[in-house]
């Protein structure tokens, strides 16, 4: 049996017990940079309004991260992290194919998860950083990947290029990070989920019964 990564099952977990002050204050500090990046985009963002969106001096915020790059690698990796944890349960969950895409679409815009920050600019990052997030990545997008293979293998879903269809997946739940601003209340995580869910289960075939010539083929992209 494959063990688990601890940093994962950690990071997918609800927070527990009684963490210290200076955990609980990086936390603070994740989330603020999180809303933060996600707003401003990383070139934008500035350790100035992380430390004016948790309320602290920019001095303070130094004393838990020591620059920029590492507040930006730390908030990739708590967001990687997540993604990672809610993949893996999908993966391992019951069901088919396609109830375990589900289970993972709805557990990535779980309002209970920590606010994470779109990953995007990773070659901002230091070289061991980078590596390490894309590392992360590439294994969130497999997991993810065999989802959807489970589904076309069983019947449950109908996806003539299953390695597209998981860029797009992907492309749409991390852009969620960008637009959506859950905090203002205008649009509800689990209402967006049930959204794309219709998207990515039913597309945008009108409703009724299929014309006579059928509906047309997929499009696929030559190499």
């Amino acid at each position: 049996m494959r063990r688990a990564d601890p940093a994962v099952a950690k990071a997918g977990a609800a927070r527990r017990g009684r963490p210290s002050q200076r955990e609980d204050r990086v936390e603070q500090a994740l989330d603020a940079a999180a809303r933060v990046l996600n707003a401003d985009g990383l070139t934008n963002a500035s350790l100035d309004a992380v430390a004016d969106a948790l309320g602290v001096t920019k001095s303070a915020l130094y004393y838990y991260f020591g620059s920029k790059e590492e507040l930006v690698y730390k908030s990739y990796l708590r967001a990687c992290q997540v993604g990672c944890a809610n993949v893996a349960a999908a993966a391992a969950g019951p069901g088919s194919g396609r109830d375990r895409l589900i289970d993972y679409v709805r557990r990535q815009l779980d309002p209970g998860n920590p606010p994470v920050a779109f990953v995007g600019e990773i070659d901002f990052l230091a070289p061991g950083h980078a590596d390490e997030i894309r590392d992360y990545a590439r294994r969130h997008n497999h997991a993810l990947l065999s989802i959807l293979q489970a589904g076309v293998a069983d019947g449950s879903l109908d996806a003539p290029d299953v390695g597209l269809v998981n860029l797009d997946i992907v492309g749409a739940m991390n852009w969620i990070l960008v637009w959506l601003r859950p905090e203002e209340g205008s649009l509800a995580l689990e209402a967006v989920a049930e959204a794309y869910l219709d998207v990515f289960l039913n597309g945008l075939r009108p409703p009724g019964p299929k014309p006579a010539g059928g509906w047309p083929p997929p499009v696929r992209l030559e190499a």
